[in-house]
């Protein structure tokens, strides 16, 4: 299975700027149920992510939620392509210690993000499948003889 056939498409990513208020990537979290926002540029080119980790720790640190997201956002994004397979999106999570990645194409261009709990609910999907195997696009196919 490849990261973009499970990914959050980019048209589906909840974004905002590195101007908006703190306090409004926390109504975005809040409202849509989700653990990071994509910090967009005027282009919309990611710049940064917002996670529910920053956001805590600016709590704690005190921050004005009417702060600009730009002074809290982690801007060393880590990419991975969209061509990605699961299992190799799941083995860089876990060498980066990443709980979120920005998914690009080969031309670069913003694809989407894609989260630990994405890949390990693909990994789920593939063990009620057994004994069948999932095509690399995601339909269940019985498994050919002989070969595991």
């Amino acid at each position: 299975m490849l990261v973009g056939h499970f990914m959050t498409k980019a048209s589906d990513v909840v974004t905002c700027t590195e101007w908006d208020p703190v306090l409004n990537v926390i109504d975005a979290v809040l409202d849509h149920n989700i653990s990071a926002v994509v910090v967009n540029d005027k282009t919309h080119k990611p710049v940064g992510i917002i996670t529910k980790t920053d956001l805590v720790r600016a709590y704690k640190n005190g921050v004005n939620l009417h702060q600009k997201v730009g002074v809290i956002m982690a801007t060393n994004l880590r990419t991975i392509l969209d061509t990605c397979s699961r299992d190799d999106a799941a083995k860089f999570l876990e060498k980066n210690r990443l709980h979120h990645a920005i998914i690009v194409d080969k031309e670069g261009n913003f694809a989407g993000i894609v989260s630990v709990w994405d890949v390990a609910s693909e990994m789920a999907k593939d063990s009620r499948a057994w004994p069948w195997n999932r095509t690399v696009d995601g339909r269940v196919a019985p498994m050919m003889a002989g070969v595991h």
